[in-house]
């Protein structure tokens, strides 16, 4: 895999610190550059998803859904079920290659790779992107860990974790991620 140097001046820094500490400083960086209105929209879906999402999606207890991706690397198929029978998987749901908070939190995941391969723990990232969309992903983050695209969004679906973003949050361009839509998985890690 051919990787290149990261272009995103948001993920250049030390990765030292904490990584809530790394997400509320691209929060900070946001919040001054973000118009108010557009701001206080974004507030509002935060507490929203809360109160919703969150309160809905898949629950510690409760059996993962099986499913079937393929990996943005070489397009192999990944089973869960399969992945199972040879130790614990991490799955972490992300927006988009286009998502400073996600391309840090993958970040910080690898950075722990050593500590999850010792536990035999597959870690995976999964994405509502294109296989072009997640080379993108890869590429931006040096990922060491596979990619997974879950192109029309059937699997973060499966986990309750999906919501529709606002109209007043949407670019004046087409949804980041066109299969899926303005449809996004909330930031969500199960093992």
């Amino acid at each position: 895999m051919a990787t290149r140097p990261n272009e995103n001046p948001l993920l250049t820094s030390d990765f030292a610190g904490p990584l809530d500490e790394k997400l509320a400083g691209i929060r900070a960086k946001s919040a001054t550059a973000m118009e108010p209105a557009r701001l206080a929209a974004t507030d509002d879906l935060i507490a929203s998803l809360e109160r919703e999402v969150v309160q809905g999606a898949l629950e510690v207890g409760e059996i993962a859904p099986d499913f079937v991706l393929r990996q943005a690397i070489d397009d192999s198929e990944v089973r869960l079920s399969d992945q199972l029978k040879s130790g614990p998987a991490i799955l972490s749901f992300y927006r988009g290659q286009w998502c400073p908070y996600c391309n840090f939190e993958l970040q910080a995941m690898q950075r722990r790779k050593d500590e999850f391969d010792a536990l035999s723990a597959t870690m995976f990232f999964i994405g509502p992107e294109s296989r072009d969309n997640s080379m993108k992903m890869i590429e931006k983050s040096n990922a060491i860990v596979p990619v997974l695209y879950d192109l029309d969004g059937a699997v973060m679906d499966a986990f309750r974790i999906s919501f529709t973003l606002p109209e007043s949050l949407r670019r004046n361009r087409d949804s980041w991620n066109p299969n899926t839509g303005w449809k996004l998985p909330i930031p969500a890690t199960y093992v």
